[in-house]
């Protein structure tokens, strides 16, 4: 849904805000001349500047108002974020039950609502009801 969303193009610099692990590392590097991966705890620097940040499986476990605007802070003009999380369904919740993971999300409406009102989403795709994912532009 991510490279989807990302399409054929080839961008200058990506930031893979929150990466964790870097697991997208290797595909994500395939559309930026210049990647960047920052997870939660790293430095921060406010002078970055990306034509494209992706946010995979992160904004369900921060403050989102803040994370939106600092990420708005860091995106250069007409350069868009791409989001990919769960959705909250019943699904979805049975599935985090049964393997023990009872951590406290923001739930996908309240994502997309949020990012609503710092970005213009361009695009919204869902899969199964269990994921979905945008694109949103800073305009």
């Amino acid at each position: 849904m991510i490279t989807n969303l990302l399409g054929d193009d080839l961008y200058i610099h990506l930031l893979d805000y929150g990466c964790g692990p870097q697991i997208l590392k290797n595909e994500l590097k395939k559309h930026a001349l210049y990647y960047k991966g920052y997870d939660i705890g790293d430095t921060f620097d406010p002078r970055w500047r990306f034509d494209v940040v992706v946010l995979s499986s992160v904004l369900e476990f921060v403050n989102l108002e803040h994370t939106l605007h600092q990420v708005k802070g860091i995106l250069r003009k007409g350069g868009f974020i791409v989001v990919a999380s769960p959705m909250d369904s019943w699904l979805s919740r049975t599935y985090l039950k049964s393997i023990g993971d009872l951590q406290v999300r923001n739930s996908h409406e309240r994502i997309i609502s949020n990012v609503s009102k710092v970005f213009k989403i361009e695009k919204l795709d869902t899969w199964l009801g269990l994921y979905f994912a945008l694109r949103a532009r800073n305009d």
